[in-house]
């Protein structure tokens, strides 16, 4: 039930970002709210489910914002499932740790999509407007974390079975 909901929350960034952002004329804005959800869904729900379902949002980004297919979800899911391998058997629960998860997400994805974009030759803006915009969406998303952190962490932690399930023996 509680994937219901992160899927959910991440059809509702989808629609925001191709309807609300484009009419507003924000395309551009500097935030990524879908590596904020799934970075966090990879800490408290794990590194696979994060990965999939970033497979499929970045996919549906791929075919919905002309990008290159399949690279930018490929990417999403490689970030996001590295990430909540590394971290999630340390620390789940500490609010310092969501947020430089997330700020460290954002800035691997947004960067590797910029390195991805300057050698397939398609990526026209300069270094010092990219660093800018990274700096911010790294900043925007660190704070979305840190003022979202307890509708999440109640909305998608794991269930007591996929607990003890978790647990050694």
């Amino acid at each position: 039930m509680r994937v219901g909901w992160l899927v959910a929350l991440l059809v509702a960034v989808f629609v925001f970002r191709s309807t609300i952002l484009q009419a507003l004329g924000l395309q551009g804005a500097y935030l990524n709210v879908d590596i904020v959800l799934l970075a966090v869904a990879a800490v408290l729900r794990g590194p696979w489910e994060a990965a999939g379902l970033a497979a499929l949002i970045g996919f549906l980004e791929d075919v919905t914002f002309g990008r290159w297919l399949g690279l930018h979800a490929l990417w999403l899911a490689t970030v996001i499932f590295a990430l909540g391998w590394a971290v999630r058997p340390l620390f789940r629960k500490t609010l310092f740790i969501h947020v430089l998860v997330v700020v460290l997400a954002t800035g691997v994805y947004e960067g590797g999509l910029y390195l991805f974009g300057r050698l397939l030759g398609d990526w026209p803006l300069e270094p010092v407007i990219v660093e800018k915009r990274l700096l911010l969406a790294m900043f925007w998303n660190g704070l979305i974390v840190f003022l979202g952190f307890p509708l999440w962490s109640r909305l998608m932690r794991p269930s007591r079975e996929d607990f003890l399930q978790s647990t050694p023996k």
